[in-house]
């Protein structure tokens, strides 16, 4: 099954199928990220999985990765998404192949992608949304 890269604020969801990941193509991945934002400064919150701090992870100019502390699922906004998909794409289903179940996920984040109003009430809690971005 493809692996899959998910990020979500209260107004976007960029996510990325590709065979696997290695540190190349995360770096392609926020690349990507990057230009589909091109007037903004991203803030990413990351966990501690290890492609996470990979030393040769290539980070655009317009971006900051910036990690939870450990044991912090709650924080990470991104699970929260991850939650939505499994309960309400994948509940109790049965597949006939992996591709079929391939098919259900693409399909789950191309809808939700373009659903601001329940990305927004998945990943939009207070210690994301309050979050002050004026430099005094």
């Amino acid at each position: 099954m493809p692996s899959l890269q998910l990020v979500c604020t209260t107004a976007y969801s960029t996510a990325w199928c590709c065979p696997r990941f290695n540190t190349q193509s995360r770096s392609i991945f926020l690349t990507e990220v990057a230009q589909r934002h091109r007037d903004e400064y991203i803030l990413m919150l990351l966990d501690r999985d290890g492609w996470h701090q990979a030393a040769r992870l290539v980070i655009p100019d317009s971006m900051r990765l910036i990690r939870l502390p450990p044991y912090s699922r709650e924080r990470n906004p991104t699970d929260h998404h991850w939650d939505e998909i499994r309960e309400k794409w994948f509940p109790n289903l049965l597949f006939n192949s992996l591709a079929a179940v391939e098919d259900r996920l693409v399909l789950a984040l191309n809808t939700l992608e373009q659903d601001v109003t329940t990305l927004a009430a998945t990943t939009g809690f207070n210690g994301i949304v309050s979050i002050n971005m004026n430099a005094n």
